[in-house]
């Protein structure tokens, strides 16, 4: 599984306030001299991004590979919430 959240080892400090946050727990490894994210279990959110005061952590920011396969109409599959029908009218189209 591809890594939605990584980390930048010369920044942590292993402080654990990333820990703290996060609604999953387990999918931080906190056992090394830097806190690591184990992507099988990690759900994305980015609440230790958001605790995170190094800056160490960081999304996987792959928008420029999406818009360059946009140009070449490459075919894309979009999944949305059942929810996104009552935001967007026209949302099968």
């Amino acid at each position: 599984m591809k890594k939605l959240i990584l980390v930048d080892k010369t920044k942590c400090n292993n402080c654990h306030a990333c820990i703290s946050v996060c609604p999953v727990k387990n999918c931080i490894d906190g056992s090394g001299e830097v806190v690591d994210i184990i992507a099988e279990r990690c759900i994305g959110c980015g609440r230790c991004i958001a605790e995170c005061h190094q800056n160490a952590r960081y999304f996987d920011d792959d928008a420029e590979s999406f818009f360059s396969d946009i140009n070449k109409n490459i075919p894309m599959l979009v999944i949305m919430a059942p929810s996104s029908a009552a935001i967007f009218e026209d949302y099968r189209k």
